[in-house]
């Protein structure tokens, strides 16, 4: 990625954030709500970048 963006003479950039706990809140309030919280995350993310840009969520699961 790095060597496109300098042909390309791009920025790019990758976010990583957790949100503290929400494991907690999902279990306590249901998952209904930790989806509503989700979505408001996601949609103060999305705008603050533009159309072109790219918001998503990357799920990991620790069920080994």
């Amino acid at each position: 990625m790095q060597s496109a963006n300098l042909r390309h003479q791009r920025h790019s950039a990758l976010l990583f954030i957790d949100l503290d706990n929400f494991k907690s809140l999902n279990d306590k309030h249901g998952h209904g709500q930790g989806d509503l919280l989700l979505q408001q995350v996601a949609q103060r993310f999305a705008a603050c970048v533009r159309d072109e840009d790219t918001v998503a969520r990357w799920v990991v699961t620790n069920s080994w």
